[in-house]
């Protein structure tokens, strides 16, 4: 069961750092692409026609886009380190069980 768990902390901590290094990547050599939003999204009850605006912002012009959502887009970053300090951390633990006392 411990194991289990260990390989799943792993797992996930691996591919959030992955993902996390594409995306940096890709910012740096600006070529994120995003294509049109399909004109289904406007048809989701409540929140389709503000996806949609969004979505289409954001293929058209990214960088104003990013600009209006970041303080969101610096949250979720910061949750997204803390998250992965964190799995580190539960890894270490389990392997290295007397770092439980000096944390």
């Amino acid at each position: 069961m411990g194991l289990s768990i260990l390989v799943m902390q792993t797992w996930v901590l691996a591919s959030t750092v992955e993902a996390l290094q594409t995306v940096a990547q890709n910012v740096q050599e600006e070529s994120i692409s995003i294509g049109q939003p399909d004109p289904r999204f406007a048809e989701w009850p409540i929140v389709g026609d503000s996806v949609h605006k969004i979505r289409a912002g954001a293929a058209t012009n990214p960088e104003v886009t990013l600009n209006q959502f970041q303080p969101q887009l610096l949250a979720f970053g910061q949750w997204a380190f803390a998250f992965a300090g964190s799995a580190a951390m539960g890894i270490l633990q389990f392997v290295f069980p007397s770092l439980s006392r000096v944390y």
